[in-house]
């Protein structure tokens, strides 16, 4: 069964950029704006200026995960090392798979 044509808001495009820019996950996002991850991936592929803008902020959102890592210890100076190291590790792979040309 195909995928129905939806319409999604300025408001909802908007809230979806925001959201991508300040490093969420899809995961986390779409819940927000109610949406089916197939629903959302049809939209993007019929409006590619939203696919462009919607790219552009999870650009931005990678570099705040990657400053993330390097305030890991920062902000947790008494966590487990181990934790820590985890953490960094798989925000590393994360943004590795994401853009592997940059990280």
């Amino acid at each position: 069964m195909p995928t129905p044509f939806i319409e999604v808001s300025e408001e909802t495009q908007n809230k979806a950029i925001e959201l991508a820019a300040q490093g969420k996950f899809l995961r986390d996002i779409l819940p927000q704006l109610g949406l089916k991850p197939q629903h959302f991936l049809r939209y993007r592929e019929r409006n590619p200026s939203f696919e462009k803008a919607f790219n552009r902020a999870r650009d931005m959102g990678r570099e705040l995960i990657c400053e993330d890592i390097a305030t890991l210890v920062d902000t947790d100076p008494f966590g487990d090392p181990q934790m820590l190291r985890l953490k960094s590790d798989n925000y590393w792979k994360l943004l590795a798979v994401q853009d592997p040309a940059k990280y």
